[in-house]
């Protein structure tokens, strides 16, 4: 990685790795077992899902629960850089337990 500018945004696209998923699912187990139970088998139009509300308010909690998120902020450290905040769109849990999120931005400065 080389980064030449003060502020970036990393985007971060498609459905996460199995890895991630089955870490982003372990904290929905762990911390939220009946909304994510409600989420998984409700019916309805995918991305407007009232049951998938709590689970979205986590999300951002969820991901820096992640490997990927951990090895992100140490890359970023050592170049002088750090993470203020996570955005995303579209988020998504399927029948099979996979999180489809299309969207995360991650906004980055460098640290002073």
């Amino acid at each position: 990685l080389k980064f030449s500018n003060d502020q970036l945004n990393i985007r971060l696209i498609g459905i996460s790795s199995q890895k991630t998923n089955s870490e982003l699912m372990k904290f929905y187990r762990d911390k939220m077992p009946k909304e994510l139970d409600l989420a998984i088998n409700s019916s309805g139009s995918v991305l407007h899902k009232p049951e998938l509300q709590p689970l979205k308010a986590s999300y951002s909690e969820a991901l820096k629960t992640t490997s990927l998120y951990s090895e992100l902020v140490k890359e970023l450290n050592t170049r002088g850089y750090r993470i203020i905040s996570i955005n995303f769109e579209k988020f998504h849990i399927n029948a099979n337990g996979s999180i489809s999120i299309p969207d995360t931005y991650i906004d980055v400065t460098r640290s002073d």
